[in-house]
């Protein structure tokens, strides 16, 4: 007997569409031409990656355009292996430096894009292997502290050492959000004890002696590996390849007080960014509102009142008083040839006769509606 009811009853199932995360509407988005994007309006990308060596020709220049290609805000960098520290810019990122050891080797920093610049509120040189960079944020300070420990194959001293000088870094750093990023050299597995720490989603199933000491340095100091919370494809997970192409590991890692380890939305690696590396890029997407650079009134900073010139008495007085000031400085533009410190002296002449003769403009404030209605009955 054949089937007698209305077509497709009881003979097949509506497809459904599969969900990992469960997505919220009421998120806050980016729209484009009318369209949301997906992306939170305050969404960052931060990232992490060992970049084995920033000293020959070009090398900063290729990394500079392979992550503004890729839009990110900050990169924490390990082995640049530049001498000095400091900073250089590059485009339009800056990347900030901190001391290597003898025949350039390890050194440690950060590229920030010139749109968080401003926003940058002290970079700190701890150590060959340590950096720290603290970012204003709109409510409070983030510090973000660079980390590259000693391989699995070094003396126990040294690796000791080294997490000792990660805990006083972490205890001295001073604020809300301390994010731990860089090359850890350790694995670290999916152990059901450290669960609540380490997640579910590693890709090695035990841990090695460096990942015990990360794990234990995370509880000692309340922090979640965020790395590897998110369950991702294997090609997502591993952030170091072999030479031979063999062997690949997830050594690097991201670490985040557990206060606000949700304000990680996303952690994965970008195999797209070709920087002569053994080790990928670890893209970091983050929730933060980083604080807005604010350009100040002119008037409030006590801008030059230039309408007095109009008087032609004065004018007067202010070119005999710029005359005045130029001929006592006379003797050190002579014997400075240069033409940019003739410039400054010049310049000085003119805002010293500026102040002298013509002062600055008096700031017109906004009143409130409540002072002018009050301001309205005393007159009335």
């Amino acid at each position: 007997m054949g089937y007698s009811g209305p077509p497709g009853w009881g003979l097949t199932t509506l497809p459904c569409k599969k969900r990992f995360v469960q997505d919220s509407y009421n998120k806050p988005r980016i729209r484009v031409y009318g369209k949301t994007t997906g992306n939170w309006k305050t969404e960052q990308f931060w990232g992490t990656r060992n970049v084995r060596s920033l000293h020959k020709s070009g090398a900063a220049l290729d990394l500079v355009k392979e992550l503004e290609k890729y839009g990110t805000k900050c990169v924490a960098l390990q082995e640049i292996r530049w001498e000095d520290a400091g900073s250089t810019k590059v485009s339009q990122t800056t990347i900030f430096n901190g001391k290597c050891e003898k025949g350039h080797k390890l050194g440690i920093g950060f590229a920030v894009h010139e749109s968080i610049i401003h926003s940058v509120k002290e970079f700190r040189d701890i150590n060959p292997r340590i950096t720290t960079l603290t970012i204003k944020t709109d409510n409070f300070d983030m510090v973000l502290i660079n980390a590259h420990a000693p391989t699995e194959d070094k003396n126990e001293e040294e690796k000791e050492l080294f997490y000792a000088t990660l805990e006083d870094t972490f205890s001295m750093s001073k604020g809300d959000i301390k994010l731990v990023l860089g090359d850890f050299n350790a694995k670290i597995g999916r152990e059901e004890c450290h669960k609540s720490t380490i997640g579910n989603y590693s890709l090695h199933s035990s841990t090695n002696d460096n990942g015990t000491k990360l794990i234990d340095f995370a509880l000692g100091k309340g922090l979640v590996v965020k790395s590897t919370m998110f369950q991702r494809k294997d090609i997502h997970k591993y952030t170091w390849i072999s030479p031979n192409g063999r062997h690949k590991n997830q050594i690097d890692h991201v670490l985040i007080n557990n206060r606000f380890k949700n304000s990680i939305l996303n952690i994965r690696t970008l195999r797209g960014a070709d920087m002569d590396s053994d080790h990928l890029l670890v893209g970091i997407w983050m929730k933060v509102k980083i604080k807005k650079y604010k350009k100040g009134n002119l008037t409030n900073k006590g801008q030059t009142d230039i309408n007095k010139l109009k008087d032609k008495q004065i004018c007067k007085e202010y070119v005999e008083c710029f005359q005045n000031i130029i001929k006592g400085k006379q003797l050190d533009i002579e014997r400075n040839l240069n033409v940019d410190k003739t410039w400054e002296y010049v310049k000085e002449s003119i805002n010293e006769a500026s102040t002298k003769v013509l002062g600055k403009k008096v700031s017109k404030t906004k009143r409130s509606i409540r002072f002018v209605k009050k301001l309205y009955k005393e007159e009335n």
